[in-house]
């Protein structure tokens, strides 16, 4: 029994960990920080300056093991889409993203939503 463990984990590591398919949720990385799409609209005067656009989708298959996630990637945004921060508001916490000529809110994944940002969306 002590040597079928570390003989099926050494196989699913080898065989079938390291091709993932995957289904990636709307997300972007940016300056080391993940970010989710909250699906809020931002009106247009709030904000400001581009800081950067998405270099790279996500693919769709990786190696489970050593796959990272690197700045610039996007789970389902096209490479060129424009990232903006948002006035008034730490572009740690919170970002615009340009989406078919509308501002999303995107957050990063330990902040709780801005209680002024959706209630100005609702």
């Amino acid at each position: 029994m002590l040597l079928i463990v570390p003989i099926i984990l050494m196989v699913y590591f080898i065989f079938i960990a390291r091709n993932t398919n995957v289904d990636w949720l709307d997300f972007i990385r940016f300056s080391n920080t993940n970010y989710e799409n909250t699906y809020i609209k931002i009106d247009n005067q709030m904000i400001g300056k581009e800081l950067g656009e998405i270099c790279e989708t996500a693919p769709s298959r990786i190696n489970g093991i050593t796959y990272q996630l690197k700045d610039g990637l996007a789970g389902c945004l096209s490479k060129g889409t424009k990232i903006y921060e948002i006035s008034g508001y730490d572009k740690k916490a919170y970002l615009g993203v340009y989406i078919d000529e509308v501002y999303y809110l995107y957050k990063a994944s330990n902040y709780e939503l801005p209680s002024k940002l959706v209630g100005d969306s609702l």
